[in-house]
This record gives C-alpha cells, structure tokens and sequence, in this order.
C-alpha cells in the first residue's frame, strides 16, 4: 500500500491528565482494514478505551484532489443524546490536521485546568488555555492567530456555552460554528480541552492517475449543480416559503467553498459594513460565515435579525438549531430579547430532553414535514443532525430514490456514512449522484495502490460502520411521539434489522 499518499502514519495519544503526547504508527493493516476516518475512529475508541476517549480522525480522502475531500470527524458518546456520534467537521480544519503530521488523535483523560493541543510540523504539545476560558469564538481565533503569528492557523474549540457547562454547547470551526447538535462542545469542556490548534504544511504524495480522475470527476460534480451558490439552496429545500430570503440577501457578501469542492454554499454575510463593497474591508470583524443550514433555518423566524442572533450562537459557541426551537416557542421575536434569552439559556444549562420541546433523545430535529425516512435518520442518531437527514435535490440528473422509507433512508445514512469515512463532504455526497461508489473506489484504488478494493467493499464499510455504532446505543431521554410520522414504529423496526440484526 502507498500510505504515504493518503496518511502520515501517525496517531496521536494525547493524555489531558497528565498533559503527555505519544505517537503511534497506524500501519498498513490497520488502514487498510478500517479505510479511515468514522470507521478508524471507531476502532481507536475499542482499542483504547481508558480515560474516556474522544477520538478526532481524518478520513482517507481529507486533503487530497477529490471533489469535497476536506472533511475530518470527531467520534464520541453525545453528552445529549448518550449515544455515539460520528460529527464531520468540514472547513479547513480537517486539511490543516492531517498536513500538520497527524491522521488521528484519541484523546484520554481529563485536565484540571484549561488546556489546548497544539499541532504543527509532526510536533503535538498540551499548553495552558486559561486565558481563553470565557472569551467569544471570534476573540479566541484572534487571539491564538495573533500568538503563533499566522493567519492560517485554524482552532477546533469550546466557546463560552461549553465553558458554562450547557449541554447545548457545540464545536466550533474556528470562529463560524459548525454541525455539532451533540452537545460534543460539552464532551470538550469537560475533559479540560478548550482548542485543538492546528496548522498544516506538510505535504501527501499524489498517485499516478489520481490527479486527472479527480479533476474529471469535479468537472462533472460541477456541471451536475449548474452553478448554484450559497446557503440559500439548502434552506430553500426545506423553508415551507422564502420569507427567509430578503433578510439573507440584504447581508448576503459573498459565497465561498470548502477545499477541493465545487459547490460554494457557504454564505458570508455583512453584518457591520456595506455588503455590497468590493474593496478590502476596514473592519477587523464584519460578519459571520453562515455554514449551519439547520441553525439558519431554525432563527429564519426572527426576520431580518437572524443573522446577527446566528452570529451571537457561534460567538457563545450554541447550538443555534436548538436556540431556534427554543426561541420560537416562547415567543421571543426580535435581536434584544433573544440574545438576552441565549445568555440566560447557557448559563440555565438548559437541556431539550427536559423540557418541552420535540427532540430526538435531546438532539433538536429538522422541520422535516412529517416525512418518515428523515424522521429514521434522525432517530438513529448516528451522525450529526446538523447534516440534512434526506438528499438534496439539486443536480441535474437527479438522484433515483426509493419509494420504501427504509431504503431511503438507508440511502441517506450510508453516503453520510462513506463521505464520513473517506472524508469526504457529506452535504456534497447528499446534493449529486455524482460522485458514486464505484468513482470513490477508483479513487482509493489509485490513491492506495490496494488490489480488489471497489465499491462493494465500500458500501459494505458504510453498512458495517452504521450497524457497528447503533449497537453502542445507549440512549438518554426518548423520541417525542410528535416527531414519529405514521408507520414509524414498524420502519424503525426495518431499519434496525437491516444494521444490527441483519
């Protein structure tokens, strides 16, 4: 195997209790056994079980020219939820990991103080993170940008709501947020780990031919979405009308993608300069990148100050998705009063599984209408409910799905769960037909140089990867009978005898 041309070799123990780092090879047989990414993650988790791991991976695609290939993913027991959760983190973060030297981190133990891990140039070092412990996501990002002295350095952290002890504290990619609905901003906290500080610049081999398959295969992605942009084609699958538009497109800069992808829909928005202005900006903080199409969604209902109460839940480092549902319920309308409400719900500790909210075991769900595949996908908990639990149909040609909720909803659930292990964007995965198995498999061919690896290997991974995290099921709370569409018990029956019984 070329290892080299997709890995580093390299797994971080990283032990908060007594602030040491060891490095571990991880070897030809452990990669090609478990691929990468969730799947590799999850196999750390059983292999190193002391100190209540959380396991940081990235997959065997991140920061190659695959279309979408700059994904990484966190696997951990939801503090929310109780069950085990794969949740992608897909900026540039993933990229600058896996060029700073290291494929994996499993990180054990607990700090008494505050710490971040810092990695860069194959060197990882656990340091003080006090001075940080109650300070925005924005001012934190500055900040550590400003110590080490390079604007490229990106912070993978805990912001103040984590700080707090909220169970509504999310991860945060930097300063923007993220899809963290597993309270994994939580898990963070308390084990003492404010940031993981990464920066990038080593480099991976690139394979005879992977080059020309990947940008032939980003081509055609491209094509297949017609050049649509921005947040805006997300919501628009899911708002019941546009009455959200006018207040995005009144702060609405620019869209921009993430590595290697050709679907910008991220939006960033303009919150205190003129969005219209083409010249380099003054202001040292002039808006937010709108990344989390469940947490717009969910504030879309507060007009044109939905943006700026966006910005305030990453800024706290909150689940907006949750805030929305909270929000909306208790009639609060305007910018004053809900982000006084926020700050008063972080420091409440406010948790959805005891209040009166609808929730899947506390994870806050998608107004999905009713629709029974999504309803199983966000039950199974598998993922993170910050990624949509149905495909978006935005390509040409469409996706061909099945008229049996369980399949569609295995559909779903298993390109999330390959885009997760190769470390591949899922929201891509989810949006075109595209990019299928059987191209990802040519590309991990060539990658790898692995003999017999194709597309039923990797559906097979997918599956296995899914079936191996619902047997760890444990979880708190329930389903709220609101949320359980017609035919729900029977279909969730399916679909636990497809994964874990099957």
């Amino acid at each position: 195997m070329a290892l080299e041309k997709v890995f580093n070799n390299r797994i971080l123990l990283a032990d908060l209790t007594t602030g040491k780092c060891e490095e571990r090879e991880l070897g030809d047989k452990l990669a090609r056994e478990q691929l990468g990414g969730a799947a590799l993650n999850l196999e750390l988790l059983r292999r190193f079980p002391e100190g209540e791991p959380l396991v940081i991976g990235t997959g065997l695609l991140t920061s190659t020219f695959c279309p979408g290939a700059g994904v990484g993913v966190v696997t951990a027991k939801s503090p929310r939820s109780g069950l085990v959760v794969h949740h992608p983190f897909i900026g540039m973060i993933g990229i600058e990991l896996k060029l700073s030297g290291f494929d994996f981190i499993v990180v054990r133990g607990r700090s008494e103080k505050p710490v971040r891990l810092w990695l860069h140039d194959e060197l990882a070092e656990v340091s003080p993170a006090g001075e940080v412990k109650e300070l925005g996501t924005n001012q934190v990002t500055g900040r550590i940008r400003d110590e080490y002295g390079d604007m490229n350095i990106h912070a993978f952290q805990v912001g103040p709501a984590g700080a707090a002890g909220s169970p509504l504290a999310m991860i945060s990619e930097s300063c923007f947020g993220g899809y963290d609905r597993a309270g994994l901003g939580l898990a963070l906290a308390e084990k003492g780990l404010y940031a993981l500080v990464v920066r990038g610049l080593g480099n991976l081999e690139v394979a005879d031919g992977f080059f020309p398959e990947s940008a032939k295969l980003m081509q055609e992605t491209a094509q297949s979405l017609k050049g649509k942009t921005g947040i805006k084609e997300i919501l628009r699958l899911w708002a019941k009308e546009d009455s959200f538009l006018p207040a995005l497109e009144k702060v609405t800069h620019r869209h921009s993608a993430c590595y290697s992808c050709p679907f910008p829909c991220r939006t960033f928005g303009f919150l205190r300069e003129d969005p219209a202005r083409k010249l380099e900006t003054d202001a040292s903080n002039p808006g937010c990148l709108l990344i989390d199409p469940q947490g717009v969604l969910a504030l879309s209902f507060l007009g044109n100050d939905y943006p700026h109460v966006y910005e305030h839940c990453t800024q706290l480092g909150v689940d907006p998705a949750a805030v929305g549902l909270i929000l909306k319920a208790e009639g609060i309308g305007d910018k004053e009063a809900a982000d006084k409400r926020i700050e008063a719900l972080v420091k409440e500790k406010k948790d959805l599984i005891n209040s009166n909210q609808n929730n899947f075991h506390g994870v806050t769900p998608w107004p999905d209408g009713g629709d029974l595949s999504a309803a199983l996908v966000q039950a199974a908990g598998v993922f993170s409910n910050g990624i949509p639990p149905a495909v978006l149909p935005l390509s040409t040609p469409p996706f061909s799905l099945p008229s049996d909720p369980v399949e569609k909803a295995a559909l779903v659930l298993e390109r999330t769960a390959l885009g997760l292990i190769l470390g591949v964007c899922p929201l891509l995965l989810l949006s075109t037909p595209v990019i299928t198995p059987a191209r990802l498999a040519t590309l991990v061919k060539l990658a790898t140089e692995w003999d017999g690896i194709g597309e039923e290997e990797l559906k097979a991974k997918a599956k296995s990867l899914i079936g191996q995290t619902l047997k760890l099921a444990a979880p708190r709370g329930a389903i709220s009978e609101g949320l359980k569409p017609a035919g729900f018990d029977a279909a969730w029956a399916g679909l636990k005898k497809r994964y874990v019984e099957g």
